[in-house]
């Protein structure tokens, strides 16, 4: 059995390989990548496209399986836990996943509001007027007029439906919610909004959060601790406040420098930059 969704959820990442292709084409996007996520921790991870961050991201998961290590999550391998049916609901009612690529994550011919039922239905139960009134409160939090749930989802801009797929995971209330890059979408003003709403979640809730992300600016603002990758591997993961004040990794460095400039000696200034920036 899986442990219920109100006790403590744990994702385990140990040595997580990932290769794609074959022969001469083999490419191997994650080379022994390890992380505990657990409820009640914001785990921020950055890096440049194909570091290989929105693999893992999805590994953790259970949207992908490794081609090497092991994912368990609340102490069960992701593999038994998706043999089961039963078993892939209560895993979804634990983590959810909200996608960068909007475009391919909707049902084209079902409404938004469809698309908000239905894992409430499934994965919680919940039908009717109970439903229809969490959906009506989680669009005016996330700054959306209710009345776009009657749209399909190529009646909305790309910002609408960044926000829309943030909904679709959040109506659930999962113990840990792992989001690729879901603000990059998204006007300034709006971003700085779903940022907030994320916090608040994590904090009323006591969830987990992966947020991963290109950029230094929102990933600090929202994050407890701060994995970056680099090539596939995690070269350095400490607390925001460490990494971003005293990073030990010339990559990190790198990263901190495009927002900050380079050679910034005063590591305070560093966090009070970042912190404008968000």
């Amino acid at each position: 059995m899986i442990a219920a969704a109100s006790q403590p959820a744990t994702i385990v990442a140990s040595d997580v390989v990932k290769t794609f292709g074959s022969g001469r084409n083999r490419h191997r996007a994650l080379d022994g990548v390890s992380l505990t996520v657990s409820a009640g921790k914001s785990i921020g991870i950055v890096g440049e496209s194909g570091s290989g961050k929105s693999t893992f991201a999805r590994i953790l998961c259970g949207l992908d399986i490794p081609s090497g290590g092991s994912v368990s999550m609340t102490g069960l391998p992701v593999e038994r836990i998706l043999a089961y049916s039963n078993r892939r609901r209560m895993l979804r009612s634990i983590v959810q996943f909200v996608a960068q690529d909007t475009n391919s994550s909707f049902d084209p011919r079902l409404r938004v509001i469809d698309g908000l039922r239905t894992p409430l239905r499934v994965i919680r139960g919940i039908t009717g007027k109970d439903a229809e009134t969490r959906i009506e409160d989680l669009l005016i939090t996330l700054e959306l007029d209710p009345s776009l749930a009657n749209r399909f989802p190529d009646q909305l801009s790309g910002g609408q439906r960044q926000r829309v797929a943030l909904a679709r995971s959040l109506v659930v209330q999962p113990r840990i919610l792992v989001c690729d890059e879901v603000v990059s979408a998204l006007d300034v003003s709006v971003q700085g909004s779903v940022l907030n709403v994320l916090k608040k979640y994590v904090r009323e809730h006591d969830a987990g959060l992966v947020f991963v992300s290109h950029g230094l600016p929102a990933t600090a603002f929202i994050s407890d601790e701060i994995v970056v990758m680099h090539n596939g591997r995690i070269v350095e993961h400490g607390s925001t406040q460490q990494v971003i004040e005293q990073p030990k990794d010339n990559y990190t460095r790198t990263l901190l420098d495009a927002y900050v400039g380079p050679g910034t000696a005063d590591h305070e200034s560093r966090s009070r930059d970042l912190e404008r920036a968000s």
